[in-house]
């Protein structure tokens, strides 16, 4: 204990003596330590983003959009995907996918001569069974409502009507560009999808059999798409291969969770090289700034290492004292940078907008990296110091 109290105080006069070199090289270290941890943090958070992403989203679904290219293929699209012939053209594909199609329509939609705002939705029954959209009251569309007029509202509108004074919503008529349709469902609150372009909460569905009540062209450009026995990948490039050839090369546009997982590794890909940049220049600086402080306390020290020296004292001892002292000072900064890290890290997830995940290892890994800096940083002073003749230094 006397000799730790002795380098406590010793330690500690020393930092009141040098305390803008000792400042300077802990804020170094932190930084340096502090990014190396974020940039660590950060990779692991992405990647358990990345993870739950694809077990919420992914799968063998995705979103197929359909565009023609010409005329000959905006033909085509007008008798193959119309909203008589859509079915008819999905089924040939009902071995192997489940095909739900849908259209937005432009359009306005009102109850009681106010205006709610909506989006309006063209689909299927199919839409629901893939979904799997919870239902809050009433029921989905079914095939026999193909020539009814009822619609399916989300949650976001049915609170609407709600505030209006509607308390039983279902049977209630809304008006959709001089169509009247009568509610037969509400659905639940349904969590953001990325894949979709709408919003389901705030969606009012109608059978695609009405579409050309509202639209003069009115072909089909947009499909739910579900493998029943291939992985994602494949289930895409069976689907763009038979599209290909059914649809004339009419181009296509898919939106799955591979698209929005690189999508978010290309969004932090700056500010990790950013941060990894910050972590080599500042880890630089600090070393600098460590050995340049170093070689001052071993310049004031001269007498105190002779004196060892001529009592005794190894080489390796007066290695030993510097390293330590060295690498206490590492350790310090590393600890200050840890902390740092993770605080970066946090702030930069949050302004990202994804979900912060605690991960030890990018805690753990400041440490190892405070101790190999002090190891390599403190060698080069502590052998300066023993290699001058103990007489020598003693008449410095």
């Amino acid at each position: 204990m006397t000799m730790l109290s002795l380098w406590v105080k010793d330690a500690y006069a020393l930092f009141c003596y040098y305390k803008t070199r000792f400042i300077l090289s802990l804020v170094g270290i932190v930084i340096g330590v502090g990014s190396i941890c974020a940039l660590m943090a950060l990779n692991n958070i992405v990647e358990s983003n990345s993870r739950e992403f694809l077990k919420k989203f992914g799968g063998s679904r995705f979103v197929l959009t359909v565009i023609p290219s010409s005329p000959l293929t905006r033909k085509v699209a007008d008798k193959k995907l119309s909203s008589e012939e859509v079915r008819t053209f999905c089924q040939q594909y009902q071995q192997e996918f489940m095909i739900a199609p849908y259209q937005l329509l432009n359009g306005k939609s009102s109850f009681n001569f106010k205006t709610l705002d909506s989006i309006m939705l063209a689909t299927t029954p199919e839409m629901f069974t893939l979904m799997q959209w919870p239902l809050e009251s009433g029921r989905y569309l079914h095939p026999l409502d193909m020539n009814d007029k009822v619609a399916v509202i989300g949650s976001f509108l049915a609170e609407k009507l709600k505030e209006r004074g509607v308390n039983n919503i279902l049977g209630m008529m809304v008006n959709i560009e001089g169509h009247y349709f009568s509610i037969i469902g509400v659905l639940k609150e349904i969590e953001f999808n990325p894949l979709l372009d709408f919003d389901p909460n705030h969606s009012l569905f109608i059978d695609l059999n009405f579409l050309n009540r509202f639209k003069s062209k009115n072909f089909i450009d947009s499909f739910i798409i579900q493998g029943m026995n291939q992985d994602l990948m494949s289930s895409e490039n069976t689907i763009k291969e038979r599209f290909t050839i059914d649809l004339e090369k009419m181009r296509l546009f898919f939106r799955d969770a591979l698209l929005f997982q690189k999508a978010l590794f290309k969004q932090v890909t700056l500010t990790m090289n950013i941060l990894a940049l910050v972590a080599v220049i500042t880890l630089f600086l600090g070393a600098l700034s460590i050995v340049n402080l170093l070689l001052v306390l071993i310049d004031e020290r001269k007498k105190e290492v002779g004196l060892r020296l001529a009592l005794g004292a190894t080489s390796l001892h007066i290695w030993g004292q510097f390293l330590v002292e060295t690498m206490c000072l590492c350790i310090v900064g590393g600890l200050g940078g840890i902390v740092f890290g993770q605080i970066t890290a946090y702030i930069i997830v949050r302004k990202l907008e994804i979900t912060y995940y605690c991960d030890w290892s990018s805690w753990l890994i400041g440490l190892p990296i405070s101790l190999l800096l002090g190891l390599v940083v403190g060698m080069i002073p502590a052998r300066l110091a023993v290699k001058h003749h103990p007489v020598k230094l003693l008449n410095s």
